[in-house]
């Protein structure tokens, strides 16, 4: 996942499976260079998967649900572990009073046995849809992304082959795509960059 990453998880022919939009977190990250922001999703109640990268070197990590929208709400996090080989890491928050509770995402592996185009679903805060408030603030909107993903394709390297719509043109091209390319075929990616119309991501997923 890149600062502009998106969390993914595949949907599946006729499948019940998607994002669920309440899970989507921004990563509000305060460090000695200056703040960024990334994207993540919960996947228990008071744990984000994001991008190692995101909170790398951070001083503070915040993290937002339901951005601009009835019911948001933040909290503080902590890096809670991470795996710095597919650039994977997890958050640990304490959700505030009211907070809505949810229960473990659903993680899942892709097979390599057998020819299958499965559909992916992912959404994040791309810094392409930067834009400009009624009181002059600036903000990321929300993107949804959908593509897909073919089974067989990267079977030697292990990752998996997404493929989505082009989109806008990517403003910090030179920003890493991060766990979307790194991860391995046995890893839970958390991320895609939906930037470019083929992107490769871990064999694993979450959702």
């Amino acid at each position: 996942m890149r600062t502009d990453g998106t969390a993914a998880v595949p949907g599946g022919a006729g499948g019940s499976g998607g994002l669920d939009p309440h899970r989507i977190a921004e990563v509000i990250v305060t460090a000695a260079a200056g703040g960024r922001r990334g994207s993540g999703y919960r996947v228990a109640h008071a744990a984000v998967l994001t991008a190692l990268h995101v909170v790398a070197g951070a001083s503070g990590v915040r993290v937002r649900f339901d951005a601009d929208r009835p019911g948001q709400w933040a909290a503080p996090a902590r890096l809670a572990w991470s795996d710095p080989e597919t650039d994977v890491a997890v958050l640990e928050f304490l959700p505030p009073p009211g907070a809505p509770a949810v229960g473990p995402a659903p993680f899942g592996r892709i097979g390599d046995e057998r020819h299958a185009v499965i559909d992916v679903h992912a959404a994040g805060f791309p810094l392409w849809k930067r834009r400009r408030g009624p009181d002059g603030r600036q903000f990321r909107e929300l993107h949804q992304a959908d593509g897909t993903v073919a089974a067989l394709s990267n079977l030697r390297t292990g990752t998996l082959e997404v493929t989505v719509p082009v989109a806008a043109a990517d403003p910090d091209p030179q920003v890493s795509p991060g766990p979307a390319c790194r991860a391995r075929r046995c890893g839970q990616a958390p991320a895609l960059s939906e930037s470019s119309p083929n992107t490769t991501a871990g064999r694993g997923w979450a959702g």
